[in-house]
């Protein structure tokens, strides 16, 4: 067993050593634990019994011998007189006399004087009396009978010998304390000592109910002693008010001597079977373990790709078809390993390779290294035209790649679609592949394996490996190969996603321009390049004079084909260094990139108007347009995006307030303008939503009429400008369109206003409303107007 402790060093060793020892130990513990308290309880249950039967005996005993030495008191007495030697009286007597009336009240005077009474008159009326003396003796009184001398004393005094009453000491147990406790818990005898006093005994009977019988473990102080009391009643037969007890009693701990043999039996059981189980548990773990370290010292020769390694456990159980299972799978991981290798590598191509051209060349460089052929192909369909094939091409003969472009007939479209996954293609199948190997005919004659690529259910291409002549693949290189087709599938598919949700993000869907966060990103990096080179370039805010009436006139799909078209010949006028980008709506930004000069920007400013101020003919209709462009150089306008476009769009601004149809470069009295523009389109909206506008009424009187008319006048009230008239607001309104919802607000506010002072009998025959060209350009001003009467 010491030569197997080595095995316990193992964590797996110790936890099976400690499972099987518990296994053994806890039920052996269990069982003996039980089997010490059934047997403790079973002999404190049988100690109470005997001490019941020891109490009931004895007190039988002591009544009868009670009866009995009443019965001789007259004849022990005679005996006495008669015998000229004096001695000491027979049993069950001590002192044997004749006593007068004066001698019994000496004796009986600890009594209550009712019970003394009691006494006297028992004893005249010829009956016997039984009284326990303050200090603890037993005095039996009995009248002298008629045929005794009368001598003056009518009474027999008999003092009892208790111990006598208990029978013969030598039949009593040893072991046990026989005590008798008289009238008044008066002890008269213990057979051993007396273990308790006078007041403890009364306390003890209280606690009990004072019931007759009891048994209870009591403690003296020193150990605890089982006790059991049975009452002696005297009433009858001796005139005792108060029974006497009988008290049988011994140490509790006498009754657990017998445990301690049981409880060596059974310590000697549990250590054998704690001994017995360590030698089993231990010998166990050392057979489970030396295995184990087998299969892990093989484990980590596979980790290290030795898969020739071979385990040999001679067990006929679970561990020998471990050894044999692990075996196998050895063999197969070695097998696979090569097949694996090449799985890894596509799916590295689905994590990295951006570009559908270089996925399907990876895929052919490792179709190549795990399939031997003498060609192998991917062609993917193009995404624009389903048609079209782009095809890769690898020939093992001249070790050479090769790109083309094929179109597929429908003939071969429709075959190709319906390809199982993995196909074999046969003689007649060669009609559909002249595609696949335009250079090389001959592979049409040999073998072909063809492999789909399908995504979300859809053909999207498909993978070959041809073989001059005949060749068959195994089931598990086919496996591998439409694994490849999956895999290629899955990165094709990643690849697209990624290009659609690029483009999505940064390109507008309409014009397929680069949109505003492109924008930024090539103007922030044209600023450092300019910043580097110490060069310099140019942004051109272009917004189109008038689209808005030709797209609430003429609808929103010709305004989408205006947009179009303007983003067409936007691209014409600058070369493929330079970004033309769609800010929103009809404003577009140009980023040049390297000017020599300011005289470029304004080059292809002046070509833009010409562009755009060139009739849009669409659906057989000419719309005339032109642009206004607003014109900032960097880096002397600035270096940062922001700064740039806001100087641009301010400069744009003010082209446009000058008529259109022109361009300006960036004027700092243009940046100020601007501050102030955006300040009053701040106070308009303001004003709006805290009801802060306000209507003041023009009154116009007719001659020789008490009537007048009035005109709105609207105005707003600021908190910091105070009261803003008209031309502090009306053009910003009209040129953020904000003067709709004011128009709106006036007409409705002026109507109600009128509908007041015609239930107020005003004598005002009409009220004038100044209107927008913007309102009456609305397609809903009428309904607007006939709403606000409505209301009001």
């Amino acid at each position: 067993m010491f030569v197997r402790i080595k095995e316990l060093r193992s964590g797996l060793g110790r936890k099976f050593f400690i499972l099987v020892f518990l296994a053994a130990l806890l039920p052996m513990l269990l069982f003996a634990s039980f089997s010490y308290n059934y047997v403790g309880n079973a002999l404190l249950r049988e100690s109470q019994v005997s001490l019941r039967k020891e109490a009931r005996f004895y007190s039988t005993i002591l009544y009868e011998r009670l009866l009995l030495a009443s019965s001789q008191v007259a004849a022990a007495y005679q005996a006495q007189a008669f015998d000229t030697a004096p001695k000491t009286p027979a049993a069950p007597f001590k002192r044997l006399l004749r006593i007068n009336w004066e001698a019994f009240e000496t004796a009986s005077a600890h009594l209550p004087p009712q019970q003394q009474l009691a006494a006297r008159q028992r004893l005249q009326q010829g009956q016997r009396f039984l009284l326990t003396t303050a200090d603890g003796r037993a005095l039996l009184l009995q009248p002298v009978g008629a045929d005794a001398a009368d001598d003056g004393l009518p009474l027999y005094l008999a003092e009892l010998d208790v111990a006598f009453l208990l029978g013969d000491s030598e039949s009593r147990n040893p072991d046990l304390n026989y005590c008798v406790f008289g009238s008044d818990a008066r002890p008269l005898y213990c057979s051993r000592i007396q273990e308790i006093s006078r007041s403890g005994f009364i306390e003890l009977a209280q606690e009990q109910g004072n019931r007759s019988n009891f048994q209870v473990d009591w403690n003296n102080g020193t150990a605890v002693q089982q006790v059991s009391v049975r009452s002696i009643f005297l009433d009858q037969q001796f005139g005792v008010a108060q029974p006497w007890r009988q008290w049988v009693s011994h140490p509790r701990a006498d009754v657990f001597k017998t445990l301690q043999v049981m409880q060596r039996v059974l310590s000697l059981m549990v250590a054998a079977t704690v001994l017995l189980a360590a030698l089993v548990s231990v010998m166990q773990i050392g057979r489970i373990l030396r295995p184990l370290r087998q299969l892990i010292d093989a484990t980590h020769a596979v980790a290290n790709r030795n898969f020739e390694i071979s385990l040999s456990i001679p067990t006929k159980d679970e561990l020998g078809d471990l050894a044999q299972a692990f075996n196998d799978m050895a063999q197969q991981i070695g097998k696979q390993f090569q097949l694996l290798t090449g799985l890894s590598r596509i799916d590295q191509l689905i994590l990295n390779v951006p570009d559908p051209d270089q996925v399907a060349q990876s895929t052919l460089n490792t179709l190549q290294d795990l399939v031997t052929s003498d060609a192998a192909a991917v062609a993917l369909r193009n995404p624009d035209n389903v048609d079209e094939m782009w095809l890769f091409t690898f020939t093992r003969s001249n070790g050479r790649y090769q790109m083309l472009q094929q179109t597929l007939s429908d003939d071969e479209n429709h075959w190709l679609c319906v390809l199982p996954p993995s196909h074999r293609a046969s003689l007649s199948d060669a009609k559909y592949l002249g595609w696949l190997w335009p250079q090389r005919k001959e592979l049409l004659g040999g073998s072909t394996y063809l492999f789909p690529i399908l995504a979300a259910g859809k053909n999207r291409g498909v993978m070959a490996l041809a073989w001059e002549k005949s060749h068959r693949l195994s089931e598990q290189d086919r496996s591998l190969l439409k694994d490849f087709a999956d895999r290629l599938a899955v990165a094709i598919t990643a690849v697209r996603r990624e290009k659609k949700l690029y483009r999505q993000a940064h390109f507008d869907t309409l014009t397929q321009l680069p949109n505003r966060q492109l924008l930024k990103d090539r103007l922030d990096q044209a600023i450092k390049h300019a910043t580097k080179s110490n060069g310099a370039g140019a942004v051109l805010f272009v917004d189109l004079d008038k689209f808005q009436q030709v797209n609430d006139t003429d609808g929103h799909s010709l305004g989408d084909q205006i947009l179009i078209r303007t983003a067409e010949r936007l691209q014409v006028c600058v070369t493929l260094e330079d970004t033309v980008a769609r800010q929103g709506g009809d404003e577009f930004v140009i980023v040049l990139n390297n000017i020599d000069t300011p005289m470029r920007a304004t080059r292809v400013a002046d070509k833009i108007i010409t562009m755009l101020g060139s009739p849009f003919s669409i659906d057989g209709k000419k719309f005339f347009l032109n642009s206004s462009i607003g014109i900032a150089v960097f880096p002397s306008d600035g270096l940062d995006v922001e700064t740039l476009l806001r100087k641009a769009d301010t400069a744009m601004h003010g082209a446009k307030a000058q008529g259109g149809g022109q361009y300006r470069y960036f004027e700092e009295e243009m940046n100020r303008a601007s501050q102030r523009r955006v300040t009053a389109e701040h106070r308009i909206r303001s004003a709006l939503e805290n009801k802060q506008v306000e209507l003041r009424y023009q009154p116009q009187w007719f001659w020789q009429s008490a009537e007048f008319s009035v005109e709105a006048l609207v105005r707003i009230r600021d908190a910091e400008a105070g009261l803003l008239v008209p031309a502090e607001f009306i053009d910003v309104a009209e040129d953020t369109g904000l003067i709709l919802d004011v128009g709106e607000w006036v007409l409705r506010e002026a109507c109600r206003q009128m509908a007041v002072w015609r239930m107020e009998d005003v004598p005002v025959k009409r009220i004038s409303v100044n209107v927008s060209g913007l309102q009456l350009e609305r397609m809903d001003f009428v309904s607007v107007v006939q709403s606000a009467v409505d209301d009001a």
